[in-house]
């Protein structure tokens, strides 16, 4: 199943200063404001394997602004590894709180990371079930 969706919808993205919490929990570790994305294309593939193994696959290319906070306190724009970082951070990990395995929650990675164009990304994000 393919789909397309989310053009010129934007999100926050920030990244992670500390890796204290794991998973589910990491959302308190402290975090920084980086920036926003916009999304010019998005394409969302759903596919299954033999056995009907979900796996989810996004290609994606976004228009990043600095977060004028960055700003404010470094004094410059994010660096390309801030970004990836911020890209990373914001559209991978998992949510998960189980203390059990294959519980069927969504884990996602992002892969493929370049900068295009002035402001311009693409990155793909992989997705899968902990079964």
């Amino acid at each position: 199943m393919r789909t397309q969706g989310m053009k010129y919808q934007s999100a926050h993205i920030e990244r992670r200063l500390r890796n204290t919490y794991r998973a589910g929990w990491s959302s308190l570790d402290p975090h920084e404001d980086v920036g926003r994305v916009m999304f010019l294309e998005y394409e969302h593939t759903v596919s299954y394997d033999d056995s009907g193994y979900e796996f989810a696959h996004s290609s994606c290319v976004v228009l990043f602004t600095a977060s004028p906070h960055f700003r404010e306190d470094h004094g410059r724009d994010p660096s390309p590894a801030e970004v990836e970082d911020a890209l990373h951070t914001t559209f991978g990990g998992s949510n998960c709180q189980h203390d059990y395995d294959c519980c069927g929650c969504w884990s996602s990675g992002v892969v493929d990371i370049s900068r295009m164009d002035d402001g311009v990304w693409s990155f793909d994000i992989s997705s899968s079930r902990n079964y």
